[in-house]
């Protein structure tokens, strides 16, 4: 997994990266199940961060670009807010 963020300023910061997955086969008895993972995935994001710095929200849009073994999924969007008290 890799990252690359940008501060555009105090309160904002836009983020994109890239994830990869591959082996780990699953055995069974000895016996190799030809299920090792070779996936890779897709990230964008941005971080908002309130002024009083307590209030903070982040969002990310991913997107499975390549599977050889599991499920794909075709959008993912997560969307995070922290409160600091």
């Amino acid at each position: 997994t890799g990252y690359l963020r940008y501060r555009a300023t105090a309160n904002w910061q836009f983020h994109g990266g890239g994830q990869i997955n591959y082996g780990g086969e699953t055995l069974i008895n000895g016996l190799g199940q030809n299920n090792a993972p070779d996936n890779a995935r897709i990230m964008l994001g941005a971080t908002f961060l309130t002024d009083d710095k307590k209030h903070q929200l982040i969002t990310r849009l991913a997107r499975d670009v390549a599977i050889e073994n599991g499920f794909k999924t075709r959008y993912e969007l997560l969307v995070r807010y922290l409160w600091m008290f």
